[in-house]
C-alpha cells in the first residue's frame, strides 16, 4: 500500500505573499506549511488542519533583529537622554551587575513576546557578563530563534576625541590598517613597570608595536586575508603580518593614543596584563 501524504498542519490563504526571494517576487495567493516547513507558494487546492484567511494582508519572512540586549528590556526609561558612556557607566552597567538569574529571564521572556509580536523571529543578542544561562532557558519554549551570546568585557580604554576622526583620515590616504599607541594607566600600573614600559615603548610615528586595543583594518582588506586566525593568542599580531604580505598599507601611529588598563592580570594568558607582569618580573626586588 502507498503511504498517503499527510494533510498540510496550516494553509494561510489569499495573501499578498512578499517572499524575499533573489528577485524579490509578490505573489497572490496561498502559503502551504507542513511539519514546520513551507512546502509550496502560489494558489493550493489543499485542505489543512487550520486555516488562515489572511485576504487583505501581507505576508513575509520574519524580521532578523541583529543587535539586541535582552537583558537590558526591563531598564526601558530608567537610561534616557544621557552621553554614551555615562549612560553605560552610570545607569546600564550597574542595572546590569544587579540582574539575578530570576531577573535576566524576566526580561528575556518580555522581550521575546515584544519581538514575536512585532514579526522578528531572530535575533542575535549579547546578554550582560553573568548568569547568561538563565537567558538560554528563558528563551527554550519561546519559539524565537536565538544566537546568544555572553558579554565578555574588559578593562576599560580611554581613547582621545580626535581617535575614529583621525582614523578616516589616514584610511583616506592609503591605510588598509592602523596601528595606535597605547599608555598603561598610571593609576593601576606600579610606577617602576611603567618606567620600564616607556623606556622600551618610546611614543613616535611608525613605532614597530601592535595593540589589540588600539588597532583598525578596513574591512575589506581584512576580509581578503582571512580575518582574524583561530589562535590562543597573539592573532592580532598574525593579522598584520598577513595583511603586509599581501601589500596592504599598514600605518603606525602615535596620533590615536589610547589610554589603556596596566592591571597585570586579565583573562587573556599572553596578552597586554601578561606582558606587564612579565615586566615586573625582570625588575631588581626593592629591599628594605
Amino acid at each position: 500500500m502507498v503511504p498517503q501524504p499527510q494533510s498540510p498542519a496550516l494553509i494561510v490563504r489569499n495573501a499578498t505573499i512578499v517572499t524575499m526571494n533573489d528577485a524579490f517576487d509578490v505573489v497572490e495567493g496561498d502559503v502551504v506549511i507542513r511539519d514546520g516547513r513551507i512546502v509550496s507558494i502560489g494558489r493550493s487546492e489543499d485542505h489543512a488542519d487550520r486555516v488562515i484567511d489572511a485576504g487583505g494582508s501581507y505576508l513575509l519572512p520574519g524580521f532578523i533583529q541583529t543587535h539586541i540586549h535582552l537583558c537590558q528590556t526591563l531598564f526601558r526609561g530608567y537610561a534616557d537622554d544621557l552621553a554614551l558612556l555615562d549612560w553605560l557607566k552610570t545607569r546600564v552597567w550597574p542595572m546590569e551587575a544587579a540582574h539575578t538569574p530570576r531577573s535576566l529571564a524576566a526580561a528575556a521572556q518580555q522581550a521575546a513576546s515584544e519581538l514575536l509580536r512585532s514579526g522578528t523571529t531572530t535575533v542575535l543578542t549579547m546578554e550582560t557578563v553573568h548568569d547568561t544561562d538563565a537567558v538560554f532557558e528563558a528563551l527554550e519554549p519561546m519559539g524565537l530563534r536565538a544566537v546568544v551570546g555572553k558579554c565578555m568585557m574588559d578593562a576599560d580604554s580611554a581613547v582621545p576625541e580626535n581617535w575614529l576622526v583621525r582614523q578616516v583620515e589616514l584610511a583616506d590616504n592609503g591605510a588598509d590598517a592602523i596601528l595606535g599607541s597605547v599608555e598603561p594607566d598610571p593609576d593601576d600600573v606600579d610606577p617602576a613597570v611603567l618606567r620600564r614600559w616607556l623606556e622600551l615603548h618610546p611614543f613616535r610615528e611608525n613605532h614597530q608595536h601592535i595593540y589589540g586595543a588600539n588597532f583598525g583594518v578596513r574591512g575589506s582588506a581584512y576580509l581578503a586575508v582571512g580575518g582574524f586566525p583561530m589562535l590562543r593568542a597573539h592573532e592580532d599580531r598574525v593579522l598584520v603580518e598577513r595583511l603586509r604580505s599581501r601589500g596592504f598599507q599598514v600605518v603606525a601611529t602615535d596620533s590615536i593614543r589610547v589610554l589603556t588598563s596596566g592591571r597585570t592580570h586579565a583573562r587573556a594568558p599572553e596578552g597586554f596584563a601578561a606582558y606587564l607582569r612579565a615586566l615586573g618580573a625582570e625588575l631588581p626586588a626593592v629591599t628594605g
